[in-house]
């Protein structure tokens, strides 16, 4: 899948942001200025859950221990719904809350994990052979990596 987030990274600036500026318990736009917005070219699945690819906004409720994730359908707002509607919520998940190494000047999202999947993962070297049992065609397609072998 192709996946893009666009968002705008509010700084620290020696504030304690989550539980004081992004207060816990409460839905938070997920950046500053206009929603986080992710578009994806392809279903993603979370857990039991798939968002179908679009074009979502991006909320979350921080608490100490977790994030609840909300993927969002109406992405043309500024900021919070003034209404938030369940209805508009293609899919909610939650994530567990894991302690940075180092203090985060700006807000960021990453996908270090997946990035580290790849990183890390056997690579895959190998030729399939292939003939063509109507016209005797023979080709050899090699495959290397798992990029390739997914492509």
């Amino acid at each position: 899948a192709d996946i893009s987030i666009s968002y705008y990274r509010p700084a620290k600036r020696g504030r304690t942001v989550f539980g004081d500026v992004v207060p816990f318990g409460e839905i938070w736009r997920t950046g500053a200025n206009e929603n986080a917005k992710i578009t994806t070219s392809d279903a993603l699945i979370f857990g039991k859950d798939t968002l179908k690819a679009g074009t979502y906004a991006i909320f979350t409720k921080p608490d100490k221990t977790s994030w609840e994730v909300y993927f969002y359908t109406d992405y043309s707002n500024w900021g919070t719904p003034d209404k938030w509607e369940e209805s508009k919520v293609a899919v909610k998940t939650t994530v567990p809350v894991s302690k940075l190494s180092e203090c985060v000047e700006n807000f960021t999202i990453s996908f270090d994990k997946m990035e580290k999947f790849f990183d890390t993962i056997p690579k895959i070297k190998s030729v399939i052979e292939h003939k063509c049992n109507k016209c005797g065609f023979e080709h050899n397609i090699p495959i290397e990596g798992i990029t390739s072998f997914f492509a």
